[in-house]
């Protein structure tokens, strides 16, 4: 899926640049590209959510919680309905 992305951006970049531009069309792509650079570095730099994952104490199916679950909240499970609160 990356490949498949950058290679799109690639030919997207090569498009755009290919094309005969004004100086104030050409600053604005610099622009762009130069803020999505820095938006895909921050955000790899930045990480992933940490997934969260609970066993339901009655039929063991493993649940994942949303990234906002905390102690406390009361979670029920898909499998068997069983409701139960997270320690």
């Amino acid at each position: 899926m990356k490949v498949a992305s950058l290679f799109l951006a690639i030919i997207f970049v090569g498009a755009l640049v290919g094309c005969e531009t004004t100086h104030e069309e050409r600053t604005a792509l610099t622009g762009s590209l130069i803020g999505a650079a820095a938006g895909g570095i921050i955000g790899h730099q930045s990480g992933k959510p940490i997934e969260k994952y609970v066993v339901c104490p009655k039929c063991g199916t493993t649940l994942q919680l949303p990234a906002t679950a905390t102690t406390g909240n009361k979670v029920k499970c898909g499998r068997c309905g069983t409701s139960f609160i997270l320690r």
